[in-house]
């Protein structure tokens, strides 16, 4: 999704075969995260479905094999998955997150060098109008751009000189550097403010205000669980609130606990069900993860928005697929099935 939504940063005249490589790789490790669960309960359930084919299940069961037992292995599986996943989430992706934002970056700086034309009005940029008379060494020369993100207060600038400048790391947009010239801005009342300038400097966000061109935004993503911590602690400290922080560690936490959680409930379908098609199988686990995606969703919104404590908004939806599936084997069990 960050990849379709950044298509047009991606596809534009200075995006290079090479630079869409890169922007694969760093996502690979984001997308192991979140697609490496799903995998695991898709697993489960075909391989228990395939012993029940086999009338495995039956035989173990005339050796006094319980369902409580036959969930230890895929436990401990995703005990292992879990480890792996949690070394990935804390080096890996937010790194690979970073190297998104940074390329995108460039490829904005270059997109704009190749697609502002002289004499032509350039709108890429959601809320921004740049109009350039000429350029010389990748510097633009009699530079107007009108800024009305904020449409109650446009800004509309005149400059002799203009440039975007290489991606700074520590900022998570875009800039436009402009020399020697004047800034127009309407006021609350009517009337227009007017600022000479030697230098000045307008920014555009990835996350909100450079629009369909930049629309990666991951600046939290970008932090490891300790720094997510030690951002939230150092809020706290300033009296600030914690929570868009602690949302985000408490989500990141239930994406690595995922497999263990899948390891029961996939566990306790497939002795629910006994058998099927490998249909069967793809459609039970289609189905349970799109309920759990969407309680998992609609808990994140509410932790964000301060409705829910993050560390329910992000651990809850595991406990309750966890609840499920140990309530499944302990009424199996009670059963005597397998």
């Amino acid at each position: 999704m960050a990849f379709l939504r950044g298509i047009d940063v991606l596809l534009g005249s200075g995006a290079q075969f090479f630079d869409l490589i890169q922007i694969f790789a760093f996502l690979l490790p984001q997308f192991v995260v979140q697609t490496t669960p799903i995998a695991f309960l898709l697993g489960t359930l075909i391989g228990f479905g395939r012993l029940a084919e086999d009338s495995e299940l039956k035989a173990m069961q005339s050796l006094g094999v319980t369902p409580a037992q036959l969930v230890v292995a895929p436990l401990m599986l995703g005990a292992l998955l879990t480890v792996a996943l949690g070394i990935v989430s804390s080096t890996l992706q937010p790194w690979g997150v970073r190297a998104v934002r940074l390329t995108a970056q460039k490829l904005i700086r270059e997109n704009a060098m190749h697609d502002v034309k002289p004499g032509v009005f350039h709108q890429g940029l959601a809320g921004l109008t740049l109009y350039v008379e000429g350029t010389k060494n990748e510097t633009w020369q009699h530079v107007l751009l009108f800024d009305d993100r904020v449409n109650s207060r446009p800004l509309f600038t005149v400059a002799h000189e203009g440039e975007v400048p290489p991606p700074d790391p520590t900022n998570e947009g875009v800039e436009f550097r402009l020399r020697q010239g004047e800034a127009h801005q309407s006021t609350a009342d009517g009337t227009a403010s007017v600022t000479t300038f030697e230098r000045a400097t307008i920014r555009a966000s990835l996350g909100e205000g450079a629009g369909k061109m930049s629309s990666f935004r991951f600046m939290r993503e970008e932090m490891t669980p300790i720094d997510l911590l030690s951002a939230a602690r150092e809020k706290r400290e300033r009296g600030e609130s914690d929570v868009a922080q602690m949302a985000t560690f408490h989500e990141r936490l239930r994406q690595v606990l995922m497999p263990f959680a899948f390891a029961l409930l996939g566990a306790s379908l497939s002795l629910i069900r006994r058998g099927g098609s490998r249909a069967t199988g793809i459609a039970i686990t289609m189905g349970a993860y799109m309920a759990y995606y969407l309680l998992s969703r609609t808990l994140q919104s509410l932790g964000e928005q301060g409705r829910l404590a993050p560390v329910l908004a992000g651990l809850l939806p595991n406990l309750i697929a966890a609840a499920f599936s140990l309530l499944a084997v302990y009424w199996l069990n009670r059963r005597g099935a397998a």
